[in-house]
Parts: structure tokens; C-alpha cells; sequence
């Protein structure tokens, strides 16, 4: 009985990630909030169950965001980084406290600037000037900063809420 729960549990994490990712796309809700909220789902099935029930979670829901949902930025975002850095968010906030933040960054910035580039170059070649991409890249990291602070309180609250199911 214990494995048909967290299948359920599984699927219907999934099915609840695909429609938020879907919904992000559709009522242009924002690159990142659509990602962001997932990834607390996700990690809320990694506090429940186990890390390798999180990560089949993130993949499945990775994979069916790529065919389901139309907005690629948005995709590429989740799976870049936004859908499995909760799940190894401990890992993380093991390191001391400077160089955790330093780390943190570092991921996030590299990644980000990855999947920009290869969107501007790749997809959709439009001219941005350098003060935009400077401004985006910085308010990027101030939600990501924000996020990493707000993530434990809100796996709390979501844990609470799904407790009740």
C-alpha cells in the first residue's frame, strides 16, 4: 500500500507541476515563478518520500514540460535549475555560510547566462542592448536570493497543507 500512495502522490505531484508550468506559459505568469513553485512541490514529495522519489518527479515533469508546455525559456529554466535545486538545497546550505552564498551564485549566474545565451544565439536572435541583460541578469539574482531564502518556509507551509490530503 505504502508504494501505491507514493506512486499517487508521485503522479499527482507531477500532473500539479506540468498544469502550474503550463499555466506560466499560457498567462505569462513569469520565467521563474512558475519554475520556482514547482520546484517547492518537488521538494516537498523529496521531504515526504525519499530524494530518488524527488528526482523521478523532476524528470518526469521535466520531460513532459518539454512536449506539453510552449514556453521554452520557461522549460529550459525548470530544468536547468529551478526543478532540482530544491531537492539538493541541504547539500548546499552544508557548506559554510560565505562561500555557500558564493557557490549558490555561481551556479545560478552560469546556468542562467547558458540558457540565455543559447536562447538569443540560438532560438530567437534579437538584438538586446548590454544595460538589459546587465539589469535582468541582477533582478534574476535577487529573486534567486530571494528563493533560496523563502524555500525552507515554504516547503514548511506546503508540507502542512499536504499533510491535510
Amino acid at each position: 500500500m505504502n508504494s501505491a500512495k507514493r506512486m499517487a502522490y508521485s503522479s499527482m505531484s507531477v500532473a500539479l507541476c506540468v498544469l502550474l508550468m503550463f499555466l506560466g506559459a499560457v498567462l505569462e505568469l513569469g520565467v521563474y515563478a512558475a519554475p520556482m513553485l514547482c520546484g517547492v512541490i518537488i521538494a516537498c514529495v523529496g521531504e515526504r518520500y525519499a530524494k530518488g522519489t524527488s528526482l523521478s518527479v523532476f524528470a518526469a515533469t521535466a520531460i513532459l514540460c518539454l512536449i506539453l508546455v510552449p514556453n521554452i525559456e520557461e522549460n529550459m529554466m525548470f530544468a536547468g535549475i529551478l526543478g532540482w535545486y530544491p531537492i539538493f538545497k541541504p547539500k548546499f546550505d552544508a557548506v559554510p555560510k560565505y562561500v555557500r552564498i558564493i557557490v549558490k551564485l555561481l551556479l545560478f549566474n552560469t546556468v542562467t547566462i547558458l540558457i540565455q545565451a543559447f536562447l538569443i544565439n540560438v532560438l530567437m536572435p534579437e538584438v538586446l542592448t548590454t544595460t538589459m541583460i546587465i539589469s535582468l541578469l541582477v533582478l534574476a539574482n535577487i529573486t534567486f536570493i530571494l528563493y533560496d531564502y523563502c524555500l525552507p518556509r515554504m516547503i514548511y507551509l506546503f508540507k502542512r497543507l499536504l499533510a491535510r490530503f
